[in-house]
């Protein structure tokens, strides 16, 4: 927990850099868990996931008229439904929030992963995560991902299984320099 805290702390400092003052209070509040901001049970209880009477339209009109403190607790406690609106927010801080969001599974990591639109940035943080790294689909997706940065690709080639490393060597989605890369690999083992 003590490591969570840390590095929930190192994010709220980068977004404070850039806030004004009474963003600044704001965030600090949020941080330190004395804040006022409420949000409906809707976007922060996981079995609800959005199905609620009182909640409005659309969970992406309700996200989108939050504030950034507003946003960020969002992103630190909401569900699912509220996570995936949150992942596609223009501010970069507040999808690398929803990644330190506890209730985040390994399949939503997975699809972000696999998805070729994800900020690579937000790729850059899953693949420097040991926890979901020690599951093999994901360390497969940040592979196969073309747009994940090939410094973090070509860390996780050695870790796949052989057949996969043949398909991705045959591959044209992913930079010729892992492809022959997962060649390579592959060679190396059937000596």
């Amino acid at each position: 927990m003590a490591v969570y805290r840390a590095e929930l702390e190192s994010l709220f400092n980068q977004l404070l850099e850039g806030a004004d003052e009474s963003e600044r209070t704001q965030l600090a509040a949020v941080l330190e868990g004395r804040d006022d901001i409420i949000l409906p049970s809707y976007v922060l209880d996981e079995d609800l996931n959005g199905a609620d009477e009182d909640k409005p339209q659309s969970i992406h009109k309700f996200i989108a008229g939050l504030s950034l403190p507003q946003k960020i607790k969002l992103a630190i406690r909401g569900n699912k439904a509220a996570r995936s609106v949150l992942l596609r927010d223009s501010n970069r801080q507040v999808p690398a929030l929803v990644l330190e969001n506890p209730q985040i599974t390994e399949e939503e990591v997975t699809e972000l992963a696999q998805n070729t639109n994800t900020d690579d940035e937000l790729l850059r943080l899953i693949a420097n995560n040991g926890r979901w790294m020690k599951n093999y689909v994901i360390k497969l997706a940040i592979v196969a991902n073309p747009k994940v940065p090939l410094d973090l690709s070509i860390k996780w080639v050695k870790h796949l299984r052989d057949a996969d490393l043949r398909r991705l060597g045959r591959s044209r989605n992913i930079p010729q320099v892992l492809s022959t890369l997962c060649l390579r690999t592959l060679a190396m083992r059937e000596k």
